[in-house]
């Protein structure tokens, strides 16, 4: 489920899933090839990595795969209204 959910976030994010991702999030280089390719699972502290660096991902989907990829946000409300 993780490899769906890290491609996913690669294509919003419109970034490849090389070396510059693995780069930011303080990766092994292949890690993130790894885990796509063989369906793999990254550790909670990976995906909580993750979740730092791109801080308006949904924790809950990125961990759970439930809800929204992008997590609401109060004050995009506010602007909207």
């Amino acid at each position: 489920m993780q490899s769906l959910l890290l491609k996913c976030l690669a294509e919003l994010l419109k970034r490849n899933l090389g070396k510059d991702f693995e780069r930011r999030n303080y990766f092994s280089n292949g890690l993130i090839a790894r885990v796509v390719r063989e369906n793999k699972d990254m550790s909670t502290k990976q995906l909580r990595t993750i979740g730092t660096n791109f801080p308006d991902l949904n924790m809950n989907w990125l961990l759970k795969g439930e809800g929204e990829m992008i997590a609401e946000n109060d004050s995009n409300l506010e602007e909207e209204m």
